[in-house]
Protein backbone atom coordinates (compact mmCIF):
# COMPACT_ATOMS: atom_id res chain seq x y z
CA UNK A 1 0.00 0.00 0.00
CA UNK A 2 3.16 2.52 1.25
CA UNK A 3 4.73 1.52 -2.53
CA UNK A 4 1.52 2.45 -4.41
CA UNK A 5 0.81 5.79 -2.66
CA UNK A 6 4.56 7.07 -3.38
CA UNK A 7 4.31 5.88 -7.01
CA UNK A 8 1.05 7.99 -7.50
CA UNK A 9 2.75 11.01 -5.87
CA UNK A 10 5.79 10.89 -7.43
CA UNK A 11 3.37 10.50 -10.91
CA UNK A 12 1.74 12.92 -9.81
CA UNK A 13 4.70 15.27 -9.23
CA UNK A 14 5.82 14.89 -12.93
CA UNK A 15 2.57 15.60 -13.96
CA UNK A 16 2.90 18.90 -12.18
CA UNK A 17 6.22 19.76 -13.54
CA UNK A 18 5.21 18.47 -16.56
CA UNK A 19 2.69 21.38 -16.74
CA UNK A 20 4.39 23.88 -15.70
CA UNK A 21 6.97 23.42 -17.77
CA UNK A 22 4.25 23.44 -20.43
CA UNK A 23 2.59 26.18 -19.25
CA UNK A 24 6.30 28.22 -19.23
CA UNK A 25 6.94 27.68 -23.03
CA UNK A 26 3.49 28.60 -23.88
CA UNK A 27 4.03 31.81 -21.99
CA UNK A 28 8.18 31.84 -23.52
CA UNK A 29 6.07 31.29 -27.28
CA UNK A 30 3.95 34.09 -26.86
CA UNK A 31 6.30 36.59 -25.75
CA UNK A 32 8.14 35.54 -28.35
CA UNK A 33 5.83 35.84 -30.97
CA UNK A 34 4.68 39.32 -29.45
CA UNK A 35 8.56 40.65 -29.97
CA UNK A 36 8.87 39.23 -33.92
CA UNK A 37 5.86 41.12 -34.40
CA UNK A 38 6.86 44.05 -32.95
CA UNK A 39 10.08 43.69 -34.86
CA UNK A 40 8.51 42.66 -38.11
CA UNK A 41 6.28 46.13 -37.56
CA UNK A 42 9.18 48.34 -37.12
CA UNK A 43 11.22 46.76 -39.38
CA UNK A 44 7.94 47.02 -42.21
CA UNK A 45 7.65 50.72 -40.92
CA UNK A 46 11.31 51.68 -41.60
CA UNK A 47 11.69 49.50 -45.08
CA UNK A 48 8.57 51.05 -46.21
CA UNK A 49 9.95 54.36 -45.90
CA UNK A 50 13.13 53.88 -47.57
CA UNK A 51 14.07 55.19 -50.64
CA UNK A 52 15.52 52.27 -51.81
CA UNK A 53 14.05 49.98 -52.79
CA UNK A 54 13.45 46.68 -50.78
CA UNK A 55 12.17 43.22 -52.08
CA UNK A 56 12.38 39.86 -50.43
CA UNK A 57 12.45 36.73 -52.47
CA UNK A 58 12.51 32.91 -51.25
CA UNK A 59 14.43 29.81 -52.76
CA UNK A 60 12.41 29.82 -55.68
CA UNK A 61 13.11 33.28 -57.04
CA UNK A 62 9.85 34.52 -55.81
CA UNK A 63 8.95 37.60 -54.33
CA UNK A 64 7.53 37.06 -50.71
CA UNK A 65 7.53 41.22 -50.02
CA UNK A 66 8.20 44.45 -51.61
CA UNK A 67 8.28 47.91 -50.18
CA UNK A 68 6.44 51.26 -51.25
CA UNK A 69 9.86 52.05 -53.28
CA UNK A 70 9.27 48.77 -55.24
CA UNK A 71 5.60 49.41 -55.56
CA UNK A 72 6.21 52.79 -56.76
CA UNK A 73 8.88 52.21 -58.98
CA UNK A 74 7.32 49.51 -60.96
CA UNK A 75 3.65 50.69 -60.96
CA UNK A 76 2.36 47.35 -59.42
CA UNK A 77 0.26 46.20 -56.28
CA UNK A 78 1.80 44.48 -53.35
CA UNK A 79 -0.75 41.73 -54.68
CA UNK A 80 0.18 42.01 -57.88
CA UNK A 81 4.14 41.14 -57.34
CA UNK A 82 3.42 38.27 -54.27
CA UNK A 83 4.33 35.02 -55.19
CA UNK A 84 5.37 36.11 -58.73
CA UNK A 85 8.77 35.43 -60.15
CA UNK A 86 11.24 37.93 -59.72
CA UNK A 87 12.81 37.45 -63.44
CA UNK A 88 9.67 37.69 -65.23
CA UNK A 89 9.44 41.49 -64.88
CA UNK A 90 13.28 41.60 -66.11
CA UNK A 91 14.21 42.22 -69.75
CA UNK A 92 15.97 39.37 -71.79
CA UNK A 93 19.76 40.74 -71.29
CA UNK A 94 18.95 41.43 -67.46
CA UNK A 95 17.48 37.88 -67.03
CA UNK A 96 20.56 36.05 -67.69
CA UNK A 97 22.44 37.77 -65.54
CA UNK A 98 19.89 38.02 -62.09
CA UNK A 99 19.42 34.32 -62.72
CA UNK A 100 23.64 34.07 -62.51
CA UNK A 101 23.41 36.31 -60.09
CA UNK A 102 20.84 34.96 -57.21
CA UNK A 103 22.36 31.06 -57.76
CA UNK A 104 25.84 32.49 -56.42
CA UNK A 105 24.03 34.42 -53.61
CA UNK A 106 21.84 31.39 -52.77
CA UNK A 107 25.31 29.59 -52.54
CA UNK A 108 26.58 31.92 -50.19
CA UNK A 109 28.78 33.92 -52.68
CA UNK A 110 28.57 37.68 -52.38
CA UNK A 111 27.91 39.41 -56.37
CA UNK A 112 29.05 43.11 -56.32
CA UNK A 113 27.20 45.95 -57.45
CA UNK A 114 25.51 45.72 -60.72
CA UNK A 115 22.86 47.14 -63.02
CA UNK A 116 19.52 45.35 -64.15
CA UNK A 117 16.66 46.71 -66.29
CA UNK A 118 12.97 45.72 -66.10
CA UNK A 119 9.55 46.78 -67.62
CA UNK A 120 7.02 48.55 -65.32
CA UNK A 121 3.48 47.88 -65.51
CA UNK A 122 3.09 50.78 -67.99
CA UNK A 123 5.60 49.52 -70.45
CA UNK A 124 8.10 51.40 -69.36
CA UNK A 125 12.27 50.18 -68.79
CA UNK A 126 13.62 51.36 -65.79
CA UNK A 127 16.87 50.70 -64.68
CA UNK A 128 17.82 49.26 -61.22
CA UNK A 129 21.33 49.69 -59.33
CA UNK A 130 21.45 46.47 -57.10
CA UNK A 131 23.54 46.97 -54.03
CA UNK A 132 26.35 44.52 -53.64
CA UNK A 133 26.43 41.35 -51.69
CA UNK A 134 22.17 40.61 -50.67
CA UNK A 135 21.22 40.04 -47.26
CA UNK A 136 20.34 36.26 -46.55
CA UNK A 137 17.36 35.25 -44.69
CA UNK A 138 17.44 32.03 -42.46
CA UNK A 139 14.98 30.33 -40.94
CA UNK A 140 16.09 27.51 -38.07
CA UNK A 141 19.52 27.98 -39.40
CA UNK A 142 18.57 27.51 -42.94
CA UNK A 143 18.85 29.91 -45.84
CA UNK A 144 15.42 30.46 -46.92
CA UNK A 145 15.45 34.03 -48.95
CA UNK A 146 17.60 36.79 -49.77
CA UNK A 147 16.34 40.80 -49.45
CA UNK A 148 17.05 42.55 -52.10
CA UNK A 149 18.37 46.61 -51.56
CA UNK A 150 18.75 48.41 -54.85
CA UNK A 151 17.65 52.13 -56.48
CA UNK A 152 15.74 53.44 -59.01
CA UNK A 153 18.53 54.43 -61.52
CA UNK A 154 16.17 55.76 -64.64
CA UNK A 155 16.16 59.44 -64.55
CA UNK A 156 19.73 59.45 -63.12
CA UNK A 157 20.52 57.55 -66.44
CA UNK A 158 18.44 59.75 -69.02
CA UNK A 159 20.09 62.48 -67.60
CA UNK A 160 23.48 60.61 -68.02
CA UNK A 161 22.29 59.66 -71.42
CA UNK A 162 21.57 62.90 -72.55
CA UNK A 163 24.56 64.48 -71.06
CA UNK A 164 26.58 61.98 -73.11
CA UNK A 165 25.09 62.86 -76.54
CA UNK A 166 25.56 66.40 -75.96
CA UNK A 167 28.93 66.15 -75.25
CA UNK A 168 29.71 63.97 -78.34
CA UNK A 169 27.95 66.51 -80.24
CA UNK A 170 30.04 69.00 -78.71
CA UNK A 171 33.33 66.98 -79.02
CA UNK A 172 32.30 66.71 -83.13
CA UNK A 173 31.72 70.35 -83.47
CA UNK A 174 35.11 70.84 -81.17
CA UNK A 175 36.83 68.45 -83.17
CA UNK A 176 35.59 70.04 -86.52
CA UNK A 177 34.94 73.35 -85.90
CA UNK A 178 36.40 75.92 -88.63
CA UNK A 179 37.95 77.69 -85.62
CA UNK A 180 41.21 76.07 -84.36
CA UNK A 181 40.77 75.49 -80.93
CA UNK A 182 43.38 74.31 -77.47
CA UNK A 183 42.93 74.00 -73.82
CA UNK A 184 45.78 75.10 -71.84
CA UNK A 185 46.42 74.40 -68.18
CA UNK A 186 47.93 76.55 -65.87
CA UNK A 187 51.44 76.08 -66.96
CA UNK A 188 51.03 76.65 -70.56
CA UNK A 189 50.76 72.81 -71.57
CA UNK A 190 48.40 71.99 -74.46
CA UNK A 191 45.36 69.63 -72.66
CA UNK A 192 43.62 69.39 -75.72
CA UNK A 193 43.49 70.28 -78.97
CA UNK A 194 40.84 70.20 -81.86
CA UNK A 195 41.76 68.62 -85.30
CA UNK A 196 41.60 71.94 -87.15
CA UNK A 197 44.27 73.62 -85.35
CA UNK A 198 46.42 70.38 -85.48
CA UNK A 199 46.01 70.58 -89.38
CA UNK A 200 46.79 74.51 -89.34
CA UNK A 201 50.28 73.82 -87.36
CA UNK A 202 50.48 70.76 -89.56
CA UNK A 203 50.93 68.25 -86.56
CA UNK A 204 48.78 65.91 -84.88
CA UNK A 205 46.53 65.88 -81.89
CA UNK A 206 48.99 63.22 -80.25
CA UNK A 207 52.14 65.52 -81.17
CA UNK A 208 50.87 68.43 -79.71
CA UNK A 209 48.40 67.63 -76.37
CA UNK A 210 51.40 67.41 -73.71
CA UNK A 211 53.65 70.39 -74.85
CA UNK A 212 53.98 73.66 -73.84
CA UNK A 213 52.07 76.62 -76.51
CA UNK A 214 54.80 78.83 -76.20
CA UNK A 215 57.35 75.60 -78.43
CA UNK A 216 55.19 76.52 -81.52
CA UNK A 217 55.23 80.49 -81.14
CA UNK A 218 57.87 82.55 -82.94
CA UNK A 219 61.09 82.98 -80.58
CA UNK A 220 61.09 86.62 -80.71
CA UNK A 221 57.24 86.39 -79.52
CA UNK A 222 57.85 83.83 -76.81
CA UNK A 223 58.48 86.10 -73.67
CA UNK A 224 56.16 88.55 -74.36
CA UNK A 225 53.61 85.72 -74.71
CA UNK A 226 54.62 83.62 -71.06
CA UNK A 227 54.44 87.35 -69.47
CA UNK A 228 50.66 87.90 -70.76
CA UNK A 229 50.26 83.70 -70.03
CA UNK A 230 51.42 84.45 -66.68
CA UNK A 231 49.29 87.68 -66.13
CA UNK A 232 46.02 85.88 -67.55
CA UNK A 233 46.62 83.24 -64.93
CA UNK A 234 46.94 84.96 -61.97
CA UNK A 235 44.13 87.57 -63.08
CA UNK A 236 46.26 90.39 -62.83
CA UNK A 237 45.13 91.01 -66.67
CA UNK A 238 41.84 90.27 -68.19
CA UNK A 239 42.16 87.84 -71.80
CA UNK A 240 41.80 90.42 -74.80
CA UNK A 241 42.32 89.67 -78.49
CA UNK A 242 45.88 89.22 -79.80
CA UNK A 243 47.79 88.64 -82.86
CA UNK A 244 50.42 86.78 -83.04
CA UNK A 245 52.91 84.29 -85.08
CA UNK A 246 52.75 80.85 -84.86
CA UNK A 247 55.21 78.19 -86.78
CA UNK A 248 54.17 75.35 -88.52
CA UNK A 249 55.88 72.04 -88.45
CA UNK A 250 57.53 72.65 -91.82
CA UNK A 251 59.08 75.69 -90.46
CA UNK A 252 56.45 78.28 -92.30
CA UNK A 253 55.06 80.85 -90.25
CA UNK A 254 51.19 81.72 -89.81
CA UNK A 255 49.49 84.82 -88.35
CA UNK A 256 46.87 84.12 -86.33
CA UNK A 257 43.91 86.06 -84.00
CA UNK A 258 44.05 84.66 -80.93
CA UNK A 259 40.68 85.46 -78.31
CA UNK A 260 41.44 83.78 -75.02
CA UNK A 261 38.96 82.66 -72.25
CA UNK A 262 39.32 81.73 -68.61
CA UNK A 263 38.18 78.28 -67.68
CA UNK A 264 37.50 78.24 -64.13
CA UNK A 265 36.55 75.40 -61.20
CA UNK A 266 33.37 74.47 -59.29
CA UNK A 267 34.57 77.16 -57.00
CA UNK A 268 35.29 80.06 -59.59
CA UNK A 269 39.80 78.97 -60.03
CA UNK A 270 41.35 79.84 -62.30
CA UNK A 271 42.59 76.38 -63.62
CA UNK A 272 43.21 77.21 -67.30
CA UNK A 273 42.63 79.15 -70.91
CA UNK A 274 40.79 78.14 -73.60
CA UNK A 275 41.68 79.68 -76.94
CA UNK A 276 40.29 80.37 -80.24
CA UNK A 277 42.80 80.87 -83.17
CA UNK A 278 41.62 82.46 -86.49
CA UNK A 279 44.72 81.59 -89.53
CA UNK A 280 44.57 85.46 -90.83
CA UNK A 281 47.93 85.11 -92.87
CA UNK A 282 46.45 85.50 -96.21
CA UNK A 283 44.21 87.97 -95.02
CA UNK A 284 47.52 90.33 -93.85
CA UNK A 285 48.93 89.05 -97.52
CA UNK A 286 45.83 91.02 -99.11
CA UNK A 287 45.77 93.06 -96.80
CA UNK A 288 49.63 94.22 -96.87
CA UNK A 289 48.95 94.74 -101.25
CA UNK A 290 46.19 96.92 -100.72
CA UNK A 291 48.67 99.19 -98.55
CA UNK A 292 51.26 99.16 -100.84
CA UNK A 293 48.97 99.77 -103.82
CA UNK A 294 47.34 102.93 -101.77
CA UNK A 295 50.73 103.77 -100.92
CA UNK A 296 51.16 103.85 -104.53
CA UNK A 297 48.58 105.82 -105.67
CA UNK A 298 49.05 107.85 -102.99
CA UNK A 299 52.32 108.67 -104.13
CA UNK A 300 51.33 109.31 -107.72
CA UNK A 301 48.45 111.26 -106.46
CA UNK A 302 51.38 113.50 -104.42
CA UNK A 303 53.24 113.86 -107.20
CA UNK A 304 50.78 114.89 -109.51
CA UNK A 305 49.68 117.50 -107.24
CA UNK A 306 53.16 118.92 -106.70
CA UNK A 307 53.29 119.00 -110.79
CA UNK A 308 50.67 121.57 -110.81
CA UNK A 309 51.84 123.75 -107.61
CA UNK A 310 55.02 123.96 -109.86
CA UNK A 311 52.54 124.80 -112.67
CA UNK A 312 51.23 127.47 -110.57
CA UNK A 313 54.44 128.87 -109.26
CA UNK A 314 55.94 129.20 -112.95
CA UNK A 315 52.61 131.58 -113.71
CA UNK A 316 54.02 133.99 -110.69
CA UNK A 317 57.72 133.84 -110.02
CA UNK A 318 57.19 136.20 -107.00
CA UNK A 319 54.99 133.01 -105.29
CA UNK A 320 57.84 130.29 -106.26
CA UNK A 321 57.57 128.34 -102.93
CA UNK A 322 54.84 129.65 -101.28
CA UNK A 323 52.35 126.67 -101.68
CA UNK A 324 55.05 124.39 -100.56
CA UNK A 325 55.97 126.81 -97.82
CA UNK A 326 52.19 127.21 -96.57
CA UNK A 327 51.63 123.30 -96.61
CA UNK A 328 54.63 122.89 -94.20
CA UNK A 329 52.99 125.51 -91.92
CA UNK A 330 49.84 124.54 -91.93
CA UNK A 331 50.37 120.41 -91.26
CA UNK A 332 52.38 122.05 -88.06
CA UNK A 333 49.84 124.12 -86.95
CA UNK A 334 47.46 120.93 -87.50
CA UNK A 335 49.55 118.64 -85.82
CA UNK A 336 50.28 121.23 -82.46
CA UNK A 337 46.66 121.46 -82.10
CA UNK A 338 45.97 117.36 -82.43
CA UNK A 339 44.01 116.46 -85.74
CA UNK A 340 44.40 113.07 -86.80
CA UNK A 341 46.30 112.13 -89.35
CA UNK A 342 43.95 111.78 -92.45
CA UNK A 343 42.98 115.70 -91.54
CA UNK A 344 46.75 116.89 -91.77
CA UNK A 345 47.17 114.56 -94.75
CA UNK A 346 43.80 116.46 -96.47
CA UNK A 347 45.39 119.91 -95.14
CA UNK A 348 48.74 119.14 -96.45
CA UNK A 349 47.11 118.63 -100.27
CA UNK A 350 44.77 121.57 -100.13
CA UNK A 351 47.66 124.05 -98.63
CA UNK A 352 49.95 123.02 -102.27
CA UNK A 353 46.85 123.40 -104.35
CA UNK A 354 45.11 126.05 -102.79
CA UNK A 355 46.36 128.55 -105.64
CA UNK A 356 45.61 126.24 -108.32
CA UNK A 357 43.06 128.85 -109.83
CA UNK A 358 45.46 131.05 -110.23
CA UNK A 359 46.21 129.55 -113.55
CA UNK A 360 43.44 130.94 -115.18
CA UNK A 361 44.29 134.77 -113.93
CA UNK A 362 46.61 136.43 -116.65
CA UNK A 363 50.05 136.51 -115.17
CA UNK A 364 50.84 140.38 -116.12
CA UNK A 365 48.06 140.64 -113.06
CA UNK A 366 49.38 138.26 -110.92
CA UNK A 367 53.26 140.13 -111.11
CA UNK A 368 51.73 143.70 -111.49
CA UNK A 369 53.96 146.08 -109.46
CA UNK A 370 51.61 148.76 -109.16
CA UNK A 371 47.83 148.55 -107.17
CA UNK A 372 45.31 146.45 -108.96
CA UNK A 373 42.32 147.69 -109.94
CA UNK A 374 38.30 146.71 -109.08
CA UNK A 375 38.27 144.34 -111.90
CA UNK A 376 42.08 142.97 -111.45
CA UNK A 377 40.98 142.27 -108.08
CA UNK A 378 37.88 140.46 -108.63
CA UNK A 379 39.71 138.81 -111.20
CA UNK A 380 41.77 137.46 -108.55
CA UNK A 381 39.32 136.66 -106.40
CA UNK A 382 38.13 134.52 -108.76
CA UNK A 383 41.13 131.86 -108.29
CA UNK A 384 39.18 130.19 -105.23
CA UNK A 385 36.15 129.15 -107.56
CA UNK A 386 38.85 128.79 -110.51
CA UNK A 387 40.46 126.28 -108.02
CA UNK A 388 37.30 124.32 -106.91
CA UNK A 389 35.99 124.18 -110.40
CA UNK A 390 39.51 122.52 -111.89
CA UNK A 391 39.38 120.28 -108.83
CA UNK A 392 35.77 119.14 -108.76
CA UNK A 393 36.26 115.94 -111.65
CA UNK A 394 39.39 114.58 -109.31
CA UNK A 395 37.67 112.43 -106.33
CA UNK A 396 39.62 113.11 -103.23
CA UNK A 397 39.53 111.05 -100.71
CA UNK A 398 39.01 113.86 -98.31
CA UNK A 399 37.44 117.12 -98.56
CA UNK A 400 40.07 118.97 -100.02
CA UNK A 401 38.22 120.96 -102.59
CA UNK A 402 35.94 122.63 -99.86
CA UNK A 403 39.24 123.80 -97.93
CA UNK A 404 40.51 125.79 -100.87
CA UNK A 405 37.11 127.16 -101.55
CA UNK A 406 37.08 128.38 -98.14
CA UNK A 407 40.90 129.70 -97.42
CA UNK A 408 39.89 133.37 -98.19
CA UNK A 409 37.17 133.66 -95.92
CA UNK A 410 37.20 135.34 -92.66
CA UNK A 411 35.31 134.92 -89.61
CA UNK A 412 33.41 138.27 -89.80
CA UNK A 413 31.85 137.55 -92.90
CA UNK A 414 33.95 139.77 -94.50
CA UNK A 415 35.94 137.01 -96.58
CA UNK A 416 35.15 135.40 -100.08
CA UNK A 417 33.41 134.11 -102.29
CA UNK A 418 30.64 133.23 -99.73
CA UNK A 419 31.39 135.61 -96.78
CA UNK A 420 31.22 132.55 -94.37
CA UNK A 421 31.18 133.49 -91.14
CA UNK A 422 32.54 132.00 -87.44
CA UNK A 423 32.10 127.83 -87.25
CA UNK A 424 30.53 127.77 -90.94
CA UNK A 425 34.10 128.17 -91.80
CA UNK A 426 35.82 124.38 -91.38
CA UNK A 427 38.61 124.36 -89.38
CA UNK A 428 40.85 123.02 -91.77
CA UNK A 429 40.22 126.22 -94.15
CA UNK A 430 40.75 128.14 -91.10
CA UNK A 431 44.07 127.00 -90.55
CA UNK A 432 45.14 127.68 -94.26
CA UNK A 433 43.87 131.16 -93.81
CA UNK A 434 46.19 131.72 -91.35
CA UNK A 435 49.30 129.74 -92.60
CA UNK A 436 48.49 131.60 -96.23
CA UNK A 437 48.37 134.95 -94.43
CA UNK A 438 51.52 134.63 -92.66
CA UNK A 439 53.61 133.14 -95.48
CA UNK A 440 52.62 135.80 -98.07
CA UNK A 441 53.51 138.97 -95.47
CA UNK A 442 57.32 137.05 -94.68
CA UNK A 443 57.54 137.09 -98.61
CA UNK A 444 58.38 139.88 -100.77
CA UNK A 445 55.97 140.57 -103.53
CA UNK A 446 55.98 143.16 -106.74
CA UNK A 447 53.77 145.67 -104.46
CA UNK A 448 55.60 145.27 -101.26
CA UNK A 449 58.84 144.21 -99.22
CA UNK A 450 58.41 141.97 -96.73
CA UNK A 451 57.42 141.91 -93.11
CA UNK A 452 59.62 140.53 -90.26
CA UNK A 453 58.26 137.96 -88.84
CA UNK A 454 57.59 139.75 -86.01
CA UNK A 455 55.81 142.47 -87.90
CA UNK A 456 53.89 139.46 -89.82
CA UNK A 457 53.17 137.86 -85.75
CA UNK A 458 51.60 141.67 -85.06
CA UNK A 459 49.97 141.52 -87.19
CA UNK A 460 47.89 138.55 -86.97
CA UNK A 461 47.02 139.38 -83.40
CA UNK A 462 45.52 142.59 -84.34
CA UNK A 463 42.88 140.21 -86.41
CA UNK A 464 42.58 137.17 -83.88
CA UNK A 465 38.80 136.40 -83.10
CA UNK A 466 37.81 139.05 -85.86
CA UNK A 467 39.19 137.21 -89.18
CA UNK A 468 41.01 134.82 -88.13
CA UNK A 469 40.47 131.71 -85.29
CA UNK A 470 42.41 132.68 -81.99
CA UNK A 471 43.66 129.00 -81.13
CA UNK A 472 45.13 128.89 -84.50
CA UNK A 473 46.82 132.35 -84.00
CA UNK A 474 47.87 130.89 -80.52
CA UNK A 475 49.05 127.83 -82.15
CA UNK A 476 50.86 129.47 -84.87
CA UNK A 477 52.57 132.08 -82.72
CA UNK A 478 53.76 128.90 -80.42
CA UNK A 479 55.57 127.17 -83.32
CA UNK A 480 57.10 129.97 -84.21
CA UNK A 481 58.49 131.05 -80.35
CA UNK A 482 58.61 127.66 -78.41
CA UNK A 483 58.93 125.05 -81.01
CA UNK A 484 61.41 126.84 -83.23
CA UNK A 485 59.93 126.36 -86.12
CA UNK A 486 61.04 128.32 -89.62
CA UNK A 487 60.05 127.92 -93.52
CA UNK A 488 61.97 125.12 -95.77
CA UNK A 489 63.25 123.66 -93.14
CA UNK A 490 62.37 119.97 -94.55
CA UNK A 491 63.35 118.98 -97.81
CA UNK A 492 59.83 118.40 -98.41
CA UNK A 493 55.96 118.25 -96.93
CA UNK A 494 55.52 114.45 -97.39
Amino acid sequence: MDRKKTGKKSISKKIKRLKENSNHFILAQCETNQIFSSNEKMFQFLWDNMKEIIIFIDKRGKIIYANKAALRSSGYTEKELFNQSIIRFLTPVSRKRALRALKQEFLGQAQPEMEIAFKAKNGDIRTLKVAAGSAPIHLEGKLVGIMICASDITEIKKVSEKLRESELRFRSLWENAPVAYHILDTKGIIKDVNNTEAMMLGYSREELIGRPIFDFILPEQREEAKKRFEMKISGQSVPKAEKRIYLRKDGTRIIVDINDVLERDVKGRIVGIRTAMIDITERKKAEEKIRQMLESQKKLLLGLIQAISLMVEFRDPYTAGHQKRVAELASSIATEMGLPPEKIDSLRIAALLHDVGKIAVPSEILSKPGKLNEFELNLIRSHVEMGYEILKPIEFPWHIKEIIRQHHERLDGSGYPYGLRGDEIILEARILAVADVLEAMTSNRPYRPSYSLDQALEELLKHSGKFYDREVIATCIKLFKEKNFSFNHKESVF
